[in-house]
């Protein structure tokens, strides 16, 4: 039996090149895995069911774009439950104020099926076809919205500090090439 001596490193000792790989593997190691993006996407199911969206269905592309299917009607009390919410969120509020000026011009009763293809072409189904392009265009804004999330966090981990953060949480010890070794 032989001993090796081997030089421990934590991440942030590491520079340059084994930073580099060390940040290769905690990335193939924690964010490939899909689960990442379920706490976005529940968000925005969330958000989704106080502006009176029942989304039945959300996808994101290669390139975190949104996509969703479910059914539209006005929500009651929208401000008061998004505020306790997303208190400081300064784009939802818009949403749903769009939201309720297109029930506003519907006397309350606007509701609506929303199918969304990948080409972001939204098709809406309902009894007051005047204002389904409306209804697509604040649907699109929600979107964006959720996507800007999931982007956000995807940059998150993929930056550094959520490398470090990952690395002294778990302990993990690289050798000078920036090899896992623990």
């Amino acid at each position: 039996m032989k001993t090796l001596a081997i030089n421990a490193y934590s991440f942030s000792e590491l520079k340059g090149e084994a930073k580099r790989r060390a940040m290769e593997w905690i990335n193939d190691a924690t964010f490939s895995d899909s689960f990442w993006s379920e706490s976005i996407t529940d968000d925005a199911k969330t958000v989704g069911g106080i502006l009176g969206l029942n989304i039945e269905a959300i996808y994101w592309d290669q390139d975190l774009n949104i996509t969703l299917e479910g059914r539209y009607s006005y929500a009651r009390g929208w401000k008061k439950a998004l505020k306790a919410y997303a208190p400081i969120d300064k784009d939802l509020p818009i949403i749903g104020q769009e939201l309720q000026n297109l029930q506003k011009k519907c006397n309350w009763v606007y509701s609506a099926t929303i199918r969304q293809s990948w080409k972001n072409s939204i098709s809406i189904e309902s009894d007051y076809p005047e204002s389904d392009d409306n209804l697509a265009s604040v649907i699109k804004s929600f979107c964006q919205w959720a996507s800007h999330n999931l982007q956000s966090e995807a940059n998150y981990l993929e930056s550094e500090e959520y490398m470090k953060d990952m690395a002294d949480a778990n302990d993990w010890l690289f050798d000078e090439k920036g090899r896992i070794i623990r």
